[in-house]
């Protein structure tokens, strides 16, 4: 059989497209086939051991989040020890780099190049791998191309009755990429414009405070009681998406520049007053993508019936988004023993997506009662940052890839059981 190379390329490697012969590899050979596919080799010569490696499969193009890792692969046959070297093209193939272990990619000397945090500018680049055994020249893989779409989380709100004490309202939100200006508002009396029925339940002025993660804790940065009816504030809400407040409304709110990641948004009633309060969150610079929310929690007392814990997000963009659920109980207390007797015991877990089109408007699309320990779901919450759970905890998890939408995540005790639970919802790798 000849060869079937289709040349040299400029930089002296070989590229290779080969309409590969498989010929079945005896024992007595001594060949380590590795992974290779059928425990087969691509041939072209009468004699193996004097011919270079074989690519029997090329790099495939990748479709990727922003943000989320992208892995391209190459599977290389030899009887020799092979060397990778990965290159990335930015102008469509016309040069091409190397690249290195760093910040940006790893496993550069290896037959898998991981992208770590594509970019939207990234988007377009094509990557490929050239192999060597040492003796032989170069062979290059075909190029693929990264192809990077976006999505992220854009707000997140919770509608639930405010207690006092430990049963105030807390909402956490996590950025990566560094903070961006946020609204955050505590609307309470606001409530009844909307809907009527709420008169007499609501929290009737509600406060907040902004907590920010130190060295050390949590430290109190901004608060606000009143909004005052600020031509800023009104114009930003305007711009988000966000309903209008009254000027003279005893509802809270505050446009921040946080400086850090981790934030808590901390809603009460002034002297310890009670009531129905929404809690909202929502990114105001959606402009600038480098930045992003990529984490969002809300902690309170689960009711029974219409008093249960829902909490929405939303996330836009062009390409589904892998989160990370959780709706945990017990587990509150291996961080806050002061809870003991008052946590949900066990938790149930409901995610709804909003879907205008049906009669029903909203449909449910993940639920879990009990996460049971799978290996995914844990090692997916270490690779996020949350905290582990005991393996036969009653705490609930989903793990699911959801397209840009109107998500509400829902979490009741079973059998009409309440308590205070935690809502978290991660992005995920």
């Amino acid at each position: 059989m000849g060869s079937n190379w289709s040349g040299q390329l400029g930089d002296g490697t070989r590229d290779f497209r080969a309409a590969p012969v498989r010929m079945p590899i005896p024992k007595s050979s001594g060949l380590k086939l590795g992974a290779g596919r059928n425990h087969s080799l691509i041939a072209v010569g009468t004699n193996l051991e004097t011919k270079g490696p074989w690519l029997d499969s090329m790099p495939s193009n990748v479709s990727a989040c922003a943000g989320v890792s992208a892995t391209f692969q190459v599977l290389a046959l030899s009887p020799r020890v092979l060397s990778y070297r990965w290159q990335v093209s930015e102008d469509g193939g016309a040069t091409w780099r190397f690249v290195s272990d760093g910040s940006a990619y790893a496993g550069t000397a290896t037959g898998t190049l991981t992208v770590r945090n594509p970019t939207r500018e990234m988007g377009g680049n094509q990557y490929r791998c050239l192999v060597s055994d040492g003796v032989n020249g170069e062979i290059s893989s075909a190029g693929a191309s990264l192809t990077v779409g976006w999505s992220q989380f854009s707000a997140l709100s919770a509608r639930v009755p405010v207690g006092a004490g430990a049963q105030s309202l807390f909402m956490g939100f996590v950025y990566t990429g560094g903070g961006k200006p946020t609204i955050v508002r505590g609307v309470g009396p606001a409530l009844v414009d909307g809907d009527a029925s709420l008169a007499g339940q609501v929290l009737i002025d509600p406060q907040l405070t902004i907590h920010e993660y130190q060295t050390g804790g949590f430290a109190p940065i901004e608060r606000n009681n009143d909004w005052g009816g600020t031509d800023t504030l009104r114009g930003t809400m305007k711009a988000v998406g966000m309903s209008t407040l009254a000027a003279d409304s005893k509802d809270a709110a505050l446009l921040i520049v946080p400086t850090r990641s981790i934030y808590t948004a901390q809603v009460s009633g002034v002297g310890d007053t009670t009531g129905l309060a929404l809690a909202e969150t929502y990114d105001a610079d959606f402009a600038d993508k480098a930045k992003r929310l990529t984490a969002l929690s809300v902690r309170n007392h689960v009711g029974a019936g219409a008093a249960q814990l829902i909490v929405g997000f939303v996330i836009v963009g062009d390409a589904p988004r892998r989160v990370l659920l959780r709706g945990v109980g017990p587990s509150l207390l291996a961080d806050s023993p002061e809870l003991t007797g008052l946590v949900l015991e066990n938790p149930t877990l409901q995610l709804n997506r909003y879907t205008p089109s049906q009669i029903t408007k909203w449909t449910v699309v993940g639920a879990n009662d009990d996460w049971g320990g799978a290996t995914t779901l844990a090692e997916t919450m270490h690779a996020v940052g949350m905290s582990a759970l005991p393996a036969a905890s009653k705490d609930a998890v989903l793990l699911v890839d959801l397209p840009p939408g109107i998500y509400t995540a829902q979490v009741t005790g079973v059998g009409d059981t309440t308590g205070i639970a935690l809502v978290e919802i991660y992005e995920a790798p």
